[in-house]
């Protein structure tokens, strides 16, 4: 049995001449393949070719449509200088015969030549009215006896002509497609072009000349970018600086001024700034703020995350709203207004139970939206505000609960009339700015008359809305006196007996 399976074995094993042509085979198969690589990288050679040839022809397109544009524009020239001539001697034609004894158009100070351009066939008097502008007259009729008109002054002629053709040259005509162009990628080498930038190693000014000015003096762009100064031209440093002091300043807005006014916003955008230089240590950067143009536009980038913040907040709340308070676009209008009115009376949307106004501040939407909004773990590089400066948000601030709590009642009033409107009940300065005041009254005025109850309701709505995103529990550390169970007052009224 053995023998019979070393034949069988030895007669399926390949021989010496199917190894080698295995071999080729193999080989071959590699060659192939390098031989399509290879045709791959020539293609795209090609290609690049074919696309650099393209972008020339354009270029010399251009350059010619440019040629032949200054060519018109300088024989429209000359023959505004030609009619130029031809009026002024006109008008010493006109000053040799004083008598008025010319032809029938005597009275008429100058008349266009007919085979001028269309642009100049007008028939000029020389006057001007109180404002400036040339008064023209018709021609005379032929049984109109021209002595019926008056003379008028050549000297004044003379002058008014002078007017005329001195305001009067064409603008330069550009081609559109020049206009896109340059729009779009300025002439000029390299070096030119990107002149507007500023490089990495510049560490006194964190923005690009052009970005500095004023938003009075900026000039308007035409290509649609917002103006003014923005993150993508910044330096790596700079944009780590800018990236903390806007965080910085979104909390400050959720916990201490959800609705900042413009001077609360110019305030604060600036120590953002100064206190992200002290974190990362940068204090070249903070010397800059002295510069009225430098802190403007440190203004402008990081105050202007305002409106970004509340908007976020909005956001989270309208998609929470439906399934927190069981509202479904599929029920019936006026049982969904009558659900919204029962729920934005005397805030009941606040408690656990809304009917029975029961467990105020525990119902689930409001640790989800802190939750979501500032403790949950982002997949771009940027942390939540939350993550960076947990302590500040525990126990969760007073103005942070009322932010949030107008924007939760401003989802609710998108369902108000029955039907979800996104885009109608904007969070607004105008609109919730009164709202967000009313509940941050309230909740200071009922944190006054319960603080033991509020301290815990708000530890505790930090420690429901940390844990439910996903990050560990922080365990306390016993900051507090050691000592507040002993009785000073006893102990100090012992001492005196």
């Amino acid at each position: 049995m053995s023998t019979r399976f070393q034949q069988r074995s030895e007669s399926e094993s390949p021989t010496p001449r199917e190894q080698r042509v295995s071999t080729r085979q193999s080989s071959t198969r590699h060659v192939d393949l390098r031989q399509v690589s290879v045709d791959i990288q020539k293609e795209k050679r090609k290609e690049k070719e074919r696309a650099a040839a393209a972008k020339r022809d354009l270029e010399r397109a251009d350059k010619a449509e440019a040629a032949r544009q200054e060519k018109e524009w300088q024989a429209k020239q000359r023959k505004i200088q030609e009619q130029r001539e031809k009026l002024a001697k006109s008008g010493g034609a006109g000053n040799g015969s004083g008598d008025g004894s010319g032809d029938e158009n005597g009275d008429e100070t100058a008349v266009a030549d007919p085979g001028a351009d269309d642009e100049f066939q007008l028939v000029l008097s020389g006057e001007e009215d109180n404002r400036g502008r040339t008064q023209r007259k018709k021609r005379p009729r032929a049984d109109v006896d021209s002595s019926q008109t008056e003379d008028d002054d050549p000297n004044e002629f003379q002058a008014f002509v002078a007017r005329q053709f001195a305001t009067s040259s064409p603008k330069k005509i550009v081609p559109n497609r020049l206009k896109r162009r340059r729009q779009s990628s300025p002439a000029g080498p390299p070096s030119h072009r990107n002149s507007s930038r500023i490089s990495s190693s510049h560490p006194t000014s964190p923005f690009p000349p052009s970005s500095l000015t004023s938003p009075s003096s900026a000039p308007s762009q035409s290509n649609g970018k917002k103006e003014g100064p923005n993150m993508g031209e910044q330096s790596p440093g700079t944009r780590a600086l800018i990236k903390r002091a806007n965080t910085i300043f979104h909390v400050y807005v959720a916990t201490e001024e959800g609705f900042p006014s413009k001077d609360e916003i110019t305030t604060h955008s600036k120590g953002s700034f100064a206190r992200a230089c002290a974190e990362l240590k940068r204090g070249t950067y903070e010397t800059r703020l002295e510069d009225a143009t430098y802190a403007n536009a440190i203004e402008k980038i990081v105050g202007s995350h305002t409106s970004q913040l509340q908007g976020e907040i909005k956001t989270k709340a309208q998609s929470l709203v439906p399934s927190a308070y069981d509202i479904s676009s599929k029920a019936d209008s006026i049982e969904i207004k009558k659900k919204i009115s029962a729920l934005l009376n005397k805030s009941s949307f606040t408690f656990s139970e809304p009917v029975k106004r029961v467990g105020l501040y525990e119902h689930p939407i409001f640790a989800e939206l802190i939750a979501q909004q500032w403790f949950k773990k982002r997949k771009r590089s940027t942390q939540a505000d939350g993550l960076v400066y947990p302590q500040t948000f525990n126990p969760i601030p007073i103005p942070m609960l009322a932010l949030v709590t107008t924007a939760v009642e401003c989802a609710l009033r998108d369902w108000e009339d029955g039907v979800f409107k996104a885009n109608v009940n904007q969070f607004s300065e105008d609109e919730y700015r009164p709202v967000y005041e009313r509940h941050l009254k309230n909740l200071e005025s009922n944190k006054s008359k319960a603080p033991l109850f509020w301290d815990k309701l708000l530890r505790s709505l930090f420690k429901d809305a940390w844990t439910h995103a996903g990050n560990e529990e922080i365990k306390d550390t016993n900051d507090g006196d050691d000592y507040d169970d002993v009785d000073w007052a006893a102990l100090e009224a012992n001492v005196g007996s």
